[in-house]
């Protein structure tokens, strides 16, 4: 029954209301001038005015009040029908929900402690949803990703996903640091510059 408003919040019926208002301005400014009239013959114009006016309003809060029962009419008739689709509805998206996001918890903690603790906190915050009139508006996906951001998944590391570089492999508890690492080729450096040292010594002194 939340989903129907008042005939007066409805577009239709603010314009009946407005139409209304602007009626009965009229038919008083109409019933002035009859009373200031000077001759007998404006003043019937007037008063012809008036009536027809007058008659309108009248017209106008009839319809409205027409509308007013036609509308209850109908939520009494189909407004218990219309709950229980609602419900079923609910119940079927929440189901839905639940289920995806239990993959999501089990893709990503499989460990059965987790598991539970936030298989635990999706039922709360799909009860605590559920209960919200907006609950359906959403389509299903946007409210997947809304309540993964929510629930905090989605948001851990891939263990794949390897790091690309040594600094980041060492960072990453895959080795030294670049500073603690030996320089490719330092060795045959070292050993080049021993040789040629070697080379330039002077020969020892035979005296």
């Amino acid at each position: 029954m939340s989903e129907f408003g008042h005939i007066s919040e409805t577009r239709q019926g603010k314009s009946l209301a407005k139409l209304a208002a602007i009626g009965e301005r009229l038919a008083e400014v109409m019933a002035e001038r009859a009373a200031e009239a000077e001759t007998s013959q404006d003043a019937k114009i007037y008063v012809d005015c008036f009536h027809k006016l007058a008659r309108g309003v009248r017209m106008t809060y009839a319809l409205e009040m027409k509308l007013q029962r036609d509308e209850q009419a109908f939520l009494r008739e189909y407004a218990p029908q219309m709950d229980k689709q609602r419900k079923e509805a609910v119940a079927a998206r929440r189901n839905q929900l639940y289920v995806r996001l239990e993959h999501e918890v089990w893709d990503e903690f499989p460990d059965d402690e987790t598991f539970h603790e936030f298989t635990g906190d999706i039922r709360e915050h799909l009860e605590e949803e559920a209960r919200l009139d907006t609950f359906l508006d959403e389509t299903l996906e946007h409210q997947l990703a809304r309540l993964k951001t929510k629930l905090g998944l989605g948001q851990a590391c891939d263990d794949d996903d390897e790091p690309t570089s040594p600094d980041a492999a060492a960072s990453a508890g895959g080795g030294p640091v670049a500073e603690e690492r030996p320089v490719e080729g330092a060795g045959d450096h070292a050993a080049l510059a021993t040789a040629d040292g070697a080379t330039a010594a002077e020969p020892p002194d035979s005296s």
